[in-house]
């Protein structure tokens, strides 16, 4: 890994094959079956700021370790997720979900089961855990997968009173219970209007130390690779912690 190509070893046969030149990267995909992830690797799919794939490299180790140090090389940490935040809403959801952009449908409406469902806010909370440990990023609650706008309503028919104040409520109770009140201060809520539909972009920035999601009570490391929040095993969480943060 070069600040101006990557290369892959395949060996003393095969030698070695540039996969792509660094600074065309824009995103990095983690792919990983559930074989993958139980031993620890998977395939990195480069792409470019227009989505095109310009290589992958298969049978990575810790992938999401070295999606992280090839992201690194790219751009410095937060600068790019930071630039995001002065995006409107609608561009961010053209542009999908990728390296610091993540759609979620809602907080505690379950559109599977039809109704309040408190389990999918580990999903939410992960994910913002992920952008705190790594560079930051904005996600979209009220947003399908797919960037259709489905709206907060939902969620807010569960309130008492629904409104954006008692749904950040919601959220920050959720918040301060699994994540920790301390690391509040690195994310900031607003609350977009499509068609008359409420959504809440949730803008993090990096964490200056290592934050953690606690979950049935035990706690779970996440950082942000590729376009999805990839757990960390205790020994890899302490190397990403030590390489990192400055503590």
């Amino acid at each position: 890994i070069g600040e101006e190509e990557i290369v892959q070893d395949r060996g003393s046969f095969l030698g070695l094959r540039k996969v792509a030149e660094t600074q065309q990267i824009a995103a990095i995909d983690v792919r990983q079956g559930w074989l993958a992830r139980r031993f620890n690797y998977g395939t990195l799919m480069l792409r470019s700021e227009s989505g095109q794939e310009l290589g992958r490299v298969q049978d990575v180790a810790s992938p999401a370790l070295t999606a992280d140090e090839i992201s690194n090389l790219v751009d410095p940490p937060g600068q790019r997720a930071l630039d995001l935040v002065e995006l409107p809403a609608q561009a961010l959801i053209d542009r999908g979900e990728g390296q610091y952009i993540e759609f979620k449908s809602s907080l505690v409406w379950d559109y599977r089961q039809e109704r309040a469902n408190k389990g999918l806010y580990e999903p939410v909370m992960k994910n913002v855990v992920a952008f705190l440990n790594a560079r930051g990023g904005v996600l979209l609650i009220g947003v399908a997968d797919d960037g259709t706008i489905l709206g907060l309503e939902p969620d807010m028919r569960t309130l008492k009173q629904p409104d954006a104040d008692r749904w950040e409520l919601l959220f920050s109770n959720a918040f301060n219970a699994m994540i920790g009140v301390q690391y509040r201060r690195f994310v900031d809520l607003s609350f977009p209007v499509f068609d008359d539909k409420f959504i809440c972009q949730v803008n993090v920035r990096p964490s200056t130390r290592p934050a953690y999601l606690t979950h049935k009570n035990a706690e779970h490391f996440y950082i942000r690779a590729g376009n999805g929040a990839q757990p960390l095993s205790l020994s890899k969480a302490a190397e990403y912690i030590r390489e990192h943060f400055e503590l």
